[in-house]
């Protein structure tokens, strides 16, 4: 596990790393910076006052114009590990403490979201459905959600967060119905079960303590990449067109007012978000599969 660990820690630090260094190039090569925003900010004071050589000289010092880009990138990269991204161009505040305050809106609607497609899914992978619900579920798929998303809000007028959570799961249901089909299907051939079912064990007890743990330990290893994709894809475009208070929205408006802190601080969050439950994700399959834990003490 350690020796895993330390791996994966190096991968994330590289990740984040390159992501700094993109991040960074993008702040220097754009026309419009922070230095550039504060100084027109300044100049369009009410008294019509212009800014003297000190005061500029003081605002080069503030965002490191005055130092070399090795040393303006070490700066920014202290900054980033410790989520300090300056403020808004177009506010007076915080990135960090923007992004934080659109955040719990995006978590629930993501994490609700993916909870549903898998109170949904599994029933319906273990079960035998029919053709009539795989042909619902192919439609539900096909259609992207902002186009659902539009559809609702013409029949209802107004949108809110169930009528987003249940957008945002119809078109995650297809793929992980499927996927419990076939993980259900696979369990049943396996020996260990087959075994059980000559020893004479009832279809309860053969799904409470054989199937559901090793079908779990699969299915399972899926629901961060589930509530990723959720959160880095349909969320945005559901918190757009339904006006919720999240990073979705945030990111549009930000993209759209050229505020750039906001939306590579954005980039930078969610990518270390998605490398974090990964491995959370990846730590938990370990510590309750007992084959992965044998298998290492192996290495």
């Amino acid at each position: 596990m350690k020796k895993y660990l330390f791996y994966r820690l190096i991968f994330i630090f590289l990740t984040l790393f390159c992501i700094i260094l993109v991040n960074f190039s993008i702040l220097r090569s754009i026309k419009i910076g922070a230095f550039e925003v504060a100084t027109l900010t300044l100049e369009n004071n009410p008294t019509g006052a212009k800014l003297d050589t000190e005061t500029l000289a003081q605002l080069k010092k503030h965002f490191f114009l005055d130092e070399s880009a090795v040393v303006q990138f070490f700066k920014t990269a202290v900054n980033y590990l410790f989520f300090d991204f300056g403020k808004s161009y177009f506010s007076d505040k915080s990135v960090s403490k923007i992004i934080l305050s659109k955040m719990p809106v995006s978590i629930t609607l993501g994490f609700f979201s993916t909870l549903l497609i898998y109170m949904i899914a599994v029933p319906l992978g273990y079960f035998k459905i029919n053709r009539l619900v795989i042909t619902s579920l192919v439609v539900l798929y096909i259609i992207p959600s902002f186009v659902l998303a539009s559809l609702s809000l013409l029949i209802f007028k107004n949108g809110n967060m169930l009528m987003a959570i249940l957008i945002n799961s119809a078109s995650g249901l297809l793929f992980m119905t499927l996927l419990a089909k076939n993980i259900f299907l696979s369990q049943k051939q396996k020996t260990y079960y087959i075994f059980s079912q000559y020893k004479g064990l009832g279809a309860g007890v053969l799904f409470k303590n054989h199937l559901l743990k090793n079908f779990l330990l699969i299915f399972l290893s899926d629901f961060s990449s589930i509530f990723l994709a959720i959160l880095f894809g349909s969320n945005l475009f559901v918190e757009i067109l339904f006006s919720l208070d999240g990073i979705g929205l945030l990111m549009f408006e930000s993209i759209n007012n050229k505020d750039y802190p906001v939306v590579l601080a954005l980039i930078y969050i969610l990518s270390f978000l998605g490398l974090f439950l990964r491995l959370l994700n990846d730590i938990f399959i370990i510590k309750i599969d007992k084959r992965l834990k044998m298998y290492e003490k192996t290495l």
